[in-house]
């Protein structure tokens, strides 16, 4: 399938209600201008109509000068602080028709406590990556990068086809270590991918599925920290971008549990699951969703899974299934719902609760929503992200 049909395809990646949008869209900030300290922490993404998946004939071009940067966030410390878990985020992508940025920022917040505090930041800003935690330390990994923008900002006049930009997935792997504060360099994964999935099991890092900039991806690898390299896995049933994936575990045995997403040939949102049996190192077909999602995102609490937002084929999704590895059924919390729908969010489990943060909302704009999901008592506010933005990395350390 040609590269331009796919770039199309991945709409559902991020939002597939963003067809309103101008078909001209202006770059408000290129380099020029823009104080140094700000241009390791945003860089502006002038191919929004890219990574919406709008179709290949949009037209994109350099603007004028205008901007700002990250709202302050408290300084404070770094993973293995001892001041209780805390959930991380970072990287992300933020939306608005004014400007449009990836950003290399990167924040914890204490559920208990409130509020979020200011970490070291990424080596490179980056979006549609993923984090986990491991031995006592963070690994982001893959996503992709604003190289793409070089030719574009280079003449601000310029005019693209969106179709021929090339997309920057990256293969790379950071690990942000206690003792120093500082991003190092982890082994790189075996494929470059952007919007995939990744979850922490039995000691290992596993990702799957995503876009290599051409293609959707269908390759599974894991990473063994003690080994420090990756290892090939079979791969996924159906090659799929923007699925969601949680590790669960029940009699004893480790299952990786991978959710909707956009498949191919179609490119439709779709409703599969398939359920990788960590032992025996083989997938499975497990019951369908109880309706597509694509940008969803998941987290496991024990035997359960439970799977928030993302988009369907009538919009944006605010309501929470669950699934249970015991049973092979899914059944829907008709009680409660996030105070709105939205895609491209991010959630991790702490505890008995799952803290849900950031994503677009069914105009496609960024939101700094933060809620946390209690399953017997349904949904309560936390304390909003510094700034809004989806597409980012999170995890719990």
């Amino acid at each position: 399938m040609a590269a331009g049909r796919e770039l199309h395809l991945l709409l559902s990646c991020v939002i597939v209600f963003y067809s309103h949008v101008q078909a001209r869209i202006c770059v408000d900030m290129p380099w020029q201008g823009v104080p140094a300290d700000l241009r390791p922490a945003f860089v502006h993404r002038a191919a929004l109509g890219m990574v919406l998946g709008m179709p290949a004939g949009l037209r994109l071009r350099g603007g004028g000068v205008q901007g700002s940067g990250p709202m302050a966030v408290d300084s404070g410390g770094v993973a293995g602080s001892g001041s209780g878990p805390r959930v991380f985020t970072m990287g992300g992508f933020v939306i608005g028709f004014g400007h449009s940025m990836l950003t290399d920022v990167v924040e914890s917040y204490s559920p208990d406590k409130g509020g979020w505090r200011k970490e070291p930041g990424l080596p490179v800003a980056t979006s549609g990556n993923q984090a986990e935690m491991l031995h006592g330390s963070i690994y982001m990994m893959g996503g992709q990068d604003s190289r793409f923008l070089e030719p574009i900002l280079a003449n601000a006049s310029q005019t693209v086809e969106a179709a021929d930009c090339v997309w920057p997935t990256l293969d790379s792997v950071w690990r942000l270590d206690a003792a120093s504060r500082q991003w190092l360099p982890a082994p790189a994964m075996f494929h470059r991918r952007t919007c995939f999935a990744s979850a922490t099991v039995d000691g290992r890092i596993y990702v799957a599925g995503g876009f290599n900039g051409a293609i959707f991806v269908a390759g599974v690898e894991c990473f063994d920290p003690r080994e420090s390299k990756w290892r090939r896995l079979p791969d996924l049933p159906r090659p799929r971008s923007a699925m969601a994936m949680s590790s669960v575990q029940a009699g004893g045995g480790s299952f990786l549990v991978a959710c909707g997403g956009v498949t191919l040939p179609d490119g439709g949102i779709s409703d599969a699951v398939d359920i990788f049996d960590v032992r025996k190192g083989a997938w499975v077909e497990g019951p369908p969703l109880l309706g597509g999602r694509s940008g969803a995102a998941t987290a496991s609490i024990g035997h359960k899974l439970y799977i928030m937002g993302g988009v369907g084929p009538d919009g944006a999704l605010g309501g929470v299934d669950i699934f249970d590895i015991r049973t092979l059924k899914w059944e829907r919390d008709l009680s409660d719902a996030m105070s709105q729908p939205r895609t491209s969010l991010s959630a991790v489990a702490c505890g008995e609760t799952i803290v849900a943060m950031g994503g677009y909302d069914g105009q496609g704009l960024p939101v700094d929503t933060v809620e946390i999901y209690h399953p017997s008592r349904g949904w309560s506010t936390g304390k909003s992200l510094s700034f809004a933005r989806g597409m980012m990395a999170a995890t719990l350390c």
